[in-house]
């Protein structure tokens, strides 16, 4: 499901309450950063049961427009849920 408005303005008003650096620690290339369409999912993963089931955590994905490196925000604690 796309992330919504309200969403895009949580996210945006939590990294500035937080100082997030707006700069690539992979390429330096400054403010150039793009939200992925929607919320990552993970598995959790039982590697002595050789397991994998879907997780509770959500993530956030900022993808750098120059290298494609990808910054991952737990949407848990920002969306307050």
């Amino acid at each position: 499901m796309p992330i919504s408005n309200r969403e895009k303005k949580k996210l945006a008003q939590w990294m500035q309450d937080h100082d997030v650096r707006r700069t690539c620690p992979a390429c330096g290339t400054e403010g150039r950063w793009g939200l992925h369409e929607s919320l990552i999912g993970g598995l959790d993963l039982d590697l002595k049961k050789k397991t994998a089931s879907p997780s509770s955590a959500g993530f956030f994905a900022m993808v750098c427009q120059h290298c494609q490196h990808t910054m991952l925000f737990a949407a848990a604690p920002i969306l307050g849920t």
